[in-house]
Order: structure tokens, then sequence, then C-alpha cells
């Protein structure tokens, strides 16, 4: 989200929000995963977080926060461009891992998520599970949290 997202939020508003303050101030930009998110807000150490509904729901509700504004994604894929008015995440597994064709495959196996509070990273995975009768915390043979989905994606190619 770093390198996505810095020029919007530490470049532009430092240009424009931050010149409307006499002094002008300047905006920077902090990464923080799921474990610093809701010390940084306890703490009050950030002004501004952006982040996703599930956490925001959060942070809302425990820290008294509001929102001020929403986010509207699109995607250019070659050349056309695409209006995401949904949010989703993946369940993702190795190809040559025949094993596991179906969501009822999970059972038994070895699962990771970013956090349980993360939406595309966890609770919209956890749901279909659900959905589909299990028990995302009972069936799997163990289930990790890793705070970041990037050590998802390393733990998956690695094994």
């Amino acid at each position: 989200a770093y390198n996505e997202f810095n020029t919007t939020f530490q470049d532009y508003l430092t240009a424009t929000a931050g010149q409307q303050f006499d002094p002008p101030i300047t905006f920077r930009m902090e990464p923080l995963n799921f474990l610093t998110l809701f010390s940084s807000a306890d703490q009050a150490t950030v002004d501004f977080i952006y982040l996703n509904p599930s956490a925001y729901s959060c942070v809302e509700s425990e820290y008294e926060a509001h929102s001020l504004a929403s986010q509207v994604s699109r995607r250019n894929i070659n050349g056309a461009v695409y209006h995401l008015k949904k949010f989703g995440g993946v369940i993702a597994t190795l190809a040559n891992r025949t094993d596991i064709q179906t969501i009822y495959d999970l059972k038994d196996k070895r699962i990771a998520a970013a956090s349980i509070s993360g939406l595309g990273s966890g609770q919209m995975q956890f749901k279909q599970m659900v959905d589909n009768g299990m028990n995302y915390l009972q069936d799997p043979e163990q289930l990790v949290f890793t705070s970041n989905q990037g050590l998802v994606v390393q733990g998956l190619l690695s094994g």
C-alpha cells in the first residue's frame, strides 16, 4: 500500500491541504500492519488512517474514528478500465496441490491469513468456509495469522 498510495497521501496532501495551514504542514505516510494499526490508534500517534472497511469498523467503534472519504477503485487492464464495486479476497494454493480442489479440501490443511480482522485476507475466505458448512477455526489442521499479506504469499510459495 505504501508504494501505491504514498504519492496521494504524502505528496498530494502536503501540496494541497498542507498549504491551508499557517505555517504550512507536511503529511508523512507511515506503513502500519494489523498489530501496529490498533496500537497507533490507541496511542494517537497518527492523525489519519487509510484502511479496509473491516479494520475501519473496529477503529470506529473502539476509538470513535470518523470516515472522511471512501475509495472508489478502478483498474486499467490492457486499456480497458474496470470500476470495482465489490471487495473480495482469494483462496490460493500451489498448482501442484491436486489434493486441494474445492473449499472442502481445506479441512485438515494448514491455512494462513494476514489477520482475523483482515477483510481481504481472512474474513472473506472465512465467510466462504462458513457458508459451506465449515468452521474456519476447527476444520483446518492449523490457522496462522501473519499480520502481513506478503508473508501469506511467501508461506504459500515456500510450502
